[in-house]
């Protein structure tokens, strides 16, 4: 039980701190250069890979409802912040963004079930 209360706090802060870094103001000046900026938008994969695989490891069984409640409550999450980076000063939200993200969530989905299947059977419930 210890280890799911700790999976839940790691899997929330980790999903706090995307929050935090994704709502910071962009550049006053606006210095980020086109390299830089690719940069940080490709960081949107194994960003969002990280939290599904940490969403996943707080279920205590492998079933395709699982897998579709990590994609969902990843997939929300990435949302829900490019939606909130309309409010934020010198940021957009942004379709290639979410596009990224769920790039990250369906690889992490597809490196999961390939690690974990053969040693646990795939609950179809």
């Amino acid at each position: 039980m210890q280890s799911k209360k700790l999976s839940y706090i790691i899997t929330t802060s980790y999903m706090f701190l995307i929050l935090v870094l994704s709502l910071k103001p962009g550049s006053k000046d606006g210095a980020d250069g086109i390299a830089s900026q690719i940069f940080f938008n490709f960081l949107h994969i194994p960003a969002y890979a990280i939290m599904t695989y940490l969403i996943l490891r707080c279920f205590l069984t492998l079933s395709y409802k699982v897998y579709a409640i990590s994609f969902a409550i990843s997939m929300s999450h990435g949302v829900f912040i490019e939606f909130l980076q309309i409010f934020v000063p010198r940021r957009t939200a942004s379709l290639m963004d979410i596009g990224l993200n769920s790039i990250g969530i369906l690889s992490a989905l597809l490196f999961y079930h390939k690690l974990y299947a053969n040693r646990y059977p795939l609950n179809v419930n």
